[in-house]
């Protein structure tokens, strides 16, 4: 996976290529960008992530790049982090601001498929906010939005989130989503100072303040639509169950030829609560639901 769009400070990154392996500046970013708004972006996803680069022996691994180093974890988050090492302040990439912070001074809050979201707190010497835990928090794009009361301008300073402001993320949410891109949300807040001690449970909370949006493209392999087709030739009725936004369900659909023109696309949300309130609408609907998106384990359950 790549990340192919940003939008940050309320500004939508210019294009580049990201099949290249230089650095880009802020201003190659985009010229009205600071490096304030940008570092926290940065940071944010740095700390905020289980993926990591190990070292190897190229002999025994061939996809080892040039520095011996192979990729594992999350893919979404790989994407994510292979950005951050091309931003040409971050000296030593997402590593060197993993290691700016001991061990014991961070602690991480795992993904949750109900949640969908996940929350790093770091005790960090940050260059704005001073010696403070900080809250990062990243996940599905829509529900990180509808839990921050401001945003992250273009030249670091915070402001009220407006009816406005969240229309305005909104539309960019579902233009990514519209290009069949994964669309992530990134959030945080000053927790506390440096002293505060880590709660047992994810600190999620409706105060956070809103960063910006990363689009993550995760290309259909050519294989894909061939497979769809061969199986629904046979009568096997093939169905997308995914965590992803209704939009970018629907487009990756398309692009796989599993939504058909009479097919129903849902959200997992509404989908448990038509089980609940109305069986035998659900019962109706059932055969026709084609996309499941935004859905959680007990949803596929329901769903076979």
């Amino acid at each position: 996976m790549t990340l192919v769009k940003a939008h940050i400070g309320k500004l939508e990154l210019h294009d580049y290529d990201h099949n290249a392996k230089g650095a880009l500046s802020q201003k190659e970013l985009h010229s009205e960008l600071s490096e304030k708004t940008l570092q926290l972006f940065v940071d944010s996803v740095s700390f905020n992530s289980s993926a990591k680069q190990i070292k190897v022996d190229p002999a025994k691994v061939p996809e080892a790049d040039e520095n011996g180093k192979i990729w594992i974890g999350n893919k979404t988050e790989r994407g994510i982090l292979k950005w951050v090492n091309r931003i040409r302040f971050t000296e030593g990439g997402f590593q060197a601001i993993r290691d700016s912070v001991q061990e014991d001074h961070q602690m991480m809050y795992p993904f949750q498929s109900k949640k969908k979201c996940m929350t790093v707190l770091i005790k960090q010497q940050h260059p704005t906010y001073g010696n403070m835990t900080m809250q990062y928090t990243k996940g599905a794009s829509e529900i990180i939005l509808d839990h921050c009361q401001a945003f992250i301008d273009c030249h670091g300073n915070e402001r009220e989130m407006t009816s406005s402001d969240k229309a305005h993320f909104t539309q960019v949410i579902n233009e990514y989503a519209d290009q069949a891109y994964r669309t992530i949300g990134v959030g945080f807040r000053v927790f506390g100072d440096f002293s505060a001690k880590f709660p047992e449970n994810d600190p999620m909370t409706n105060d956070l303040v809103f960063l910006g949006i990363a689009g993550i493209e995760d290309p259909v392999r050519d294989e894909v639509p061939n497979a769809v087709r061969t199986c629904q030739n046979a009568g096997v009725t093939v169905r997308m169950c995914t965590g992803d936004n209704i939009h970018t369900a629907k487009a990756i659909a398309k692009k796989c030829g599993l939504l058909t023109p009479d097919g129903v696309a849902m959200e997992g949300p509404k989908f448990r609560k038509l089980f609940c309130d109305d069986e035998s609408e659900f019962m109706r609907i059932l055969p026709s639901i084609q996309v499941l998106a935004r859905c959680s384990p007990l949803d596929k359950q329901l769903l076979v």
